[in-house]
C-alpha cells in the first residue's frame, strides 16, 4: 500500500544503518533486519527505541552532511584559493546552499524560487542605479547622495508595505538596503567592483554575489536530488501513516465502546486522534511544496490533494465521536445494543478503509488504472448495503427497549452509528470525485492571485512598515556615521606623523571605533530580525547572538586548528565538515527550541572551516574583528526594541488578547444568529473556519506574548489562554458538527419543537455568562471575576432534553427528512440522536470553560 511514499525514506534508513555497521563493528555480512537493528544499537546506543521521525531527521542530516562533505573535498583537492581568485568563493557557495537546503525537494526549491525573485530585484535596482550614476557618489557630487538617500528609502518602503511572499521581502531588503545601498552613499565605494553603464560582468560582485546564490542554490537542489527526496514522497508517506494511525485508532475507539466500562484508555484516543490530525496538517504542507516539484502538473500531486482533503473531512466527522464515548454509561442497554451491531460496524469501517487505502495506491503512482477503478467501485457498490445493514440492526436493537425510536438509554449507540454512516458517504462522495480528471494548479492562476494579494494593505500593515523603515533607516543611518572618538583618533593619526611621537607609540594599539563609518551590518541584523511581532524580535535576537557566538567560536576554534595549507588539515576539515554539519543540520531538522540555530550554525561553521588555508596564525586582531559583529547585533536590536516602544506599537500579548476577545465575541453572535435561523446551513462550516482561523492566530500571538519582555505589563498567564483557546476550538468543532447534522433541515427538526427554544434560551444564556466570566479572567479583572463567581452555576447539561425527545417521538420518524440525490439513508432516529448530543455537549463544554476560567485566574 505504501509503495513510492516509503521507497526514499527505507533507502536513507538502510544507508544510515549500513554506515553505522561499517563504523561500529565492521560488515557482518548478515542484512537481516535484525542485525541492522542490533548494530545501530551497538554503535549508537540512544537509538534504541528511536522514533520515525528521529530516523528521518537522522538520514536527511546524514543525506546533507553527506554531500556537503563531498563538495568540501572536492574544493580542498582543487585548492580553494584557485576557486576564490577565479570569482568562485566556496565558502560562500556552501554557505548559500547550507541557507538555502530545506527539508526535501520541494522545499528546497522553495526557498530558492522565492530566494532568487528577491536578489534579482536588490540586483536589478543596484544595477540601474549604477547605470544612470556610473560614477556613484564621490564627496563631490552631493546631487547623487540625495537621489541615492531617496532611491534607498523608497525602494525600502515598497517591500516593507507590499504584501509580497516574506521570503522575497527578506531576499530584497537583505541584499540592497542590508548590503548595496551603503555603496550607494559611501564616498570610498570603487565603482571599478560593479558593472556601471548598463553592462554586465559577472566578476563585480553584486553580479557574482547573485551568481554564487544560484550556484548554492542548485548544488542545495542536487543533495535531494541524489538520492531523490521529494516534498510528495514525504506527504504521501505521511497520509499513508495517518490513514494507517487513523485505521488502528478506529478499530480501537470500536474495541474501548464495546468494552466493559469507563476507563482512562478513552483521554489516550482522543489525544492520538489530535496526533493524527497534526500529522495530516504536516503532510499537507510537504503537499504544497511539492508544487515546486512539477509546477502544479503531477496527476500524483492532484490525486494526493484530493485524498488529504477526503481525510480531512472524514476526521472533521469523526470528531463527534468522542465526546459520544466519553460520556458514555456502559449501562446493559449499551451492552445489548453493541452485540446487535458490532459487526456490521466493523464491515463498514473495513470497507471504508479499503476504499482510503485503494484511493492512496493511486495517489502513489498518479494513475487510476481499470483494476483499480474497478476493485473501488466494487466496494463502493457494498457501503450502501453495509449501511442499511447497520440501520436495521440499530432498529431492532432499539426496540427492545420501547417502542419510542427515541429512547434516552441508546442516544449514544444511535450516535456511534450514525458517525460511521456518515463517515461512509463522506468516503463514497469522495470517491465518486476521484473518477473525475484532477485540476491542475495554473501559472496564471497563481500569478493573477499573487498580483491581487500585492495591493491588499490594511492599516496594520502600513503602521508596521512605518516603524520597521523607521529603525531600519535608524540603524543604517548609525552605521553610515559610525560611532568613533574622533578627537583620539585625530591624535593618534597626528603623533603618528611625527617620527618622534610615533616611536613613543610602538607596541601601543590605535584607537578603534565601537561601530565602524559605513557599516551595513546594523541595517542588515535589522531586516535579519524583522518581525510584526515584538517578542520575535527579542528572541530573534537572542537567537542570533547565540548562533553567532556559537558558530564563530566552533569555526574559528577549527580552523585554527585545520586551516593550515598541509594534507592532512584538509583531511581532518572534511572530517569535521561532515560531523559539524550533521549534528547542526539535525538541529535544524528535529525541531523544539533549538531548530532555529541548527541550519545557521551549519552555515557559518561550514563558511568557516572552508575559508582559503594559510600558514599564518590568528591575532588579537583577528579574532577582535570577529567577535565585533556581536556588538552590531546588540545595537541593531536594541534599536528595533525602542522604535516598537516608542512609536506605539501594540505589544504582542495585547494583540493577542483583543484577538481572542473580539474571536470569542463573534462565535456567540454567529451561534446565537444560528440558532435563531439567521445564518443558511451551507454558510455555517464557512463562517465557523473563519473564527477557528482567529483563534489559531490567536494562539501564534499567545507563544509571542510569552517570549516578549514584560517591563511594566503583569505577567503573560499562558495556561489561562492556552486552555481557554483550545475549549473555544473545541466548540467550533461542535458546533460546526451539530450544523452538518441538521444541515437544511433546521426548520423541520428543531424549530417546530417548542422545548427547542428552551434549549436555545439555556444554551445562550451560558454563552453569555461564559463571555463574561471569560472575558473578566483573561483581563485579570479580579472584582467582576469576584461577582460573577458569585451567580448561582447551572449543573453540566441542558434540563430540556426529556421534553425534547419526547416531542421529537411523537413527531413521528421519517416525515420531516428531505431525501437527496446520492445520499445513503439514514435512520432519522439516529440523526436526532446526534443533535440532542451534540447540544448536551455544547453546554457541557460551556460549563467546562467557566469552571476553567475561574480556577486557573485564582
Amino acid at each position: 500500500m505504501y509503495g513510492v511514499a516509503n521507497t526514499t525514506y527505507k533507502n536513507v534508513r538502510h544507508d544510515v544503518e549500513m554506515l553505522a555497521q561499517d563504523l561500529c563493528d565492521g560488515s557482518t555480512g548478515d542484512d537481516n533486519e535484525e542485525s541492522k537493528e542490533q548494530t545501530m544499537r551497538n554503535c549508537f546506543s540512544f537509538l534504541d527505541g528511536a522514533t520515525d521521525q528521529f530516523r528521518l531527521s537522522f538520514g536527511t542530516a546524514l543525506q546533507v552532511a553527506a554531500w556537503t562533505t563531498l563538495l568540501s573535498a572536492a574544493t580542498l583537492v582543487a585548492k580553494r584559493r584557485n576557486l576564490s581568485n577565479a570569482g568562485f568563493s566556496m565558502s560562500t557557495i556552501l554557505c548559500n546552499m547550507l541557507f538555502t537546503v530545506g527539508s526535501d525537494l520541494g522545499s528546497t526549491i522553495n526557498n530558492f524560487f522565492y530566494g532568487i525573485i528577491g536578489s534579482l530585484w536588490a540586483w536589478f535596482a543596484f544595477w540601474l542605479f549604477l547605470g544612470v550614476f556610473p560614477g556613484g557618489y564621490t564627496g563631490n557630487n552631493d546631487h547623487v547622495w540625495w537621489v541615492g538617500a531617496l532611491y534607498i528609502a523608497v525602494y525600502t518602503l515598497i517591500f516593507l508595505i507590499v504584501n509580497v511572499n516574506e521570503n522575497i521581502r527578506f531576499w530584497a531588503l537583505l541584499n540592497f538596503t542590508g548590503g548595496f545601498a551603503m555603496d550607494i552613499l559611501n564616498p570610498n565605494t570603487t565603482t571599478e567592483a560593479y558593472s556601471t553603464n548598463f553592462n554586465l560582468d559577472y566578476a563585480t560582485k553584486a553580479e557574482n554575489g547573485l551568481i554564487l546564490f544560484v550556484l548554492g542554490a542548485i548544488l542545495a537542489m542536487l543533495i535531494f536530488a541524489f538520492p531523490y527526496l521529494s516534498s510528495l514522497d514525504k506527504s504521501q508517506r505521511r497520509v499513508s501513516d495517518v490513514l494507517s494511525g487513523l485505521t488502528d485508532l478506529q478499530r480501537r475507539v470500536l474495541n474501548y465502546y464495546a468494552g466493559a466500562g469507563r476507563t482512562l484508555e478513552v483521554e489516550n484516543l482522543a489525544d492520538d486522534f489530535v496526533v493524527l490530525k497534526s500529522q495530516l496538517s504536516d503532510a499537507e504542507a510537504h503537499g504544497a511544496n511539492s508544487w515546486f516539484e512539477s509546477l502544479g502538473k503531477s496527476n500524483r500531486r492532484a490525486l494526493s490533494g484530493k485524498l488529504v482533503k477526503m481525510m480531512h473531512d472524514v476526521m472533521d466527522c469523526y470528531h463527534g465521536i468522542f465526546p459520544v464515548i466519553a460520556t458514555e454509561d456502559f449501562s446493559e442497554s449499551h451492552y445489548i445494543m453493541l452485540r446487535s451491531i458490532r459487526q456490521p460496524l466493523e464491515q463498514t469501517m473495513d470497507c471504508v478503509h479499503t476504499i482510503m487505502g485503494q484511493m492512496l495506491m493511486a495517489a502513489e503512482d498518479g494513475i487510476l488504472d481499470d483494476e483499480e477503478r474497478a476493485d473501488m467501485e466494487e466496494r463502493m457498490m457494498q457501503l450502501p448495503i453495509l449501511v442499511q445493514e447497520i440501520q436495521s440492526k440499530v432498529q431492532e436493537a432499539s426496540s427492545q427497549f420501547g417502542r419510542l425510536p427515541l429512547n434516552r438509554t441508546v442516544l449514544g449507540e444511535h450516535a456511534f452509528a450514525y458517525t460511521t454512516c456518515s463517515m461512509a458517504q463522506m468516503v463514497l462522495d469522495h470517491a465518486r470525485d476521484l473518477f473525475e480528471d484532477p485540476e491542475r494548479d495554473s501559472w496564471f492562476g497563481m500569478w493573477k492571485e499573487a498580483v491581487r494579494k500585492l495591493f491588499t494593505i490594511t492599516r496594520s500593515d502600513c503602521s508596521w512598515a512605518t516603524r520597521a523603515s523607521i529603525a531600519i533607516f535608524l540603524n543604517f543611518a548609525i552605521g553610515y556615521i559610525g560611532r568613533c572618538n574622533a578627537q583620539a583618533m585625530d591624535d593618534w593619526r597626528t603623533a603618528m606623523s611625527n617620527p618622534e611621537m610615533a616611536a613613543k607609540l610602538v607596541g601601543k594599539e590605535a584607537p578603534s571605533c565601537l561601530v565602524e563609518p559605513y557599516t551595513v551590518a546594523l541595517a542588515n541584523i535589522n531586516i535579519v530580525l524583522l518581525s510584526k511581532l515584538h517578542g520575535s524580535t527579542f528572541k530573534s535576537g537572542l537567537d542570533r547572538l547565540a548562533a553567532v557566538v556559537v558558530a564563530v567560536v566552533v569555526g574559528q576554534g577549527l580552523y585554527s586548528f585545520l586551516g593550515w595549507c598541509d594534507v592532512t588539515s584538509k583531511i581532518l576539515s572534511a572530517v569535521a565538515i561532515f560531523f559539524v554539519t550533521w549534528c547542526f543540520m539535525y538541529m535544524g531538522y528535529r525541531g523544539g527550541s533549538f531548530a532555529a540555530l541548527g541550519q545557521r550554525l551549519a552555515a557559518i561553521t561550514v563558511s568557516s572551516l572552508m575559508a582559503d588555508c594559510t600558514n599564518d596564525a590568528y591575532t588579537t586582531g583577528t579574532y577582535s574583528k570577529s567577535y565585533h559583529s556581536l556588538v552590531y547585533i546588540v545595537v541593531g536590536v536594541l534599536i528595533v526594541m525602542t522604535c516598537d516602544m516608542l512609536l506605539g506599537s501594540t505589544s504582542s500579548a495585547t494583540q493577542c488578547l483583543e484577538l481572542q476577545l473580539q474571536t470569542l465575541d463573534a462565535f456567540h453572535d454567529l451561534c446565537r444568529r444560528y440558532l435563531d435561523g439567521l445564518v443558511p446551513a451551507d454558510s455555517m462550516p464557512a463562517a465557523l473556519a473563519d473564527v477557528a482561523a482567529d483563534l489559531d492566530r490567536a494562539k501564534e500571538l499567545a507563544v509571542d506574548a510569552a517570549a516578549e519582555p514584560n517591563f511594566w505589563r503583569a505577567e503573560w498567564n499562558a495556561p489561562l489562554f492556552t486552555g481557554i483557546n483550545a475549549e473555544y476550538a473545541s466548540l467550533c468543532r461542535r458546533m460546526r458538527h451539530l450544523a452538518e447534522v441538521v444541515g437544511d433541515d433546521k426548520d423541520l427538526i428543531l424549530d417546530t419543537l417548542s422545548s427547542f427554544q428552551g434549549a436555545k434560551h439555556e444554551l445562550l444564556t451560558s454563552m453569555g455568562f461564559t463571555s463574561e466570566i471569560t472575558k473578566a479572567a483573561l483581563q485579570n479583572d479580579s472584582q467582576s471575576l469576584q461577582r460573577l463567581m458569585k451567580r448561582q452555576s447551572k449543573a453540566f447539561g441542558l434540563t430540556c432534553v426529556d421534553t425534547m425527545l419526547a416531542e421529537m417521538n411523537s413527531q413521528g420518524t421519517d416525515f420531516w427528512v428531505r431525501e437527496r440525490e446520492d445520499e445513503l439513508h439514514i435512520l432519522a432516529s439516529s440523526r436526532r440522536c446526534v443533535i440532542v448530543i451534540m447540544l448536551e455537549s455544547i453546554s457541557n463544554v460551556l460549563n467546562l470553560i467557566q469552571a476553567r476560567s475561574v480556577k486557573k485566574a485564582s
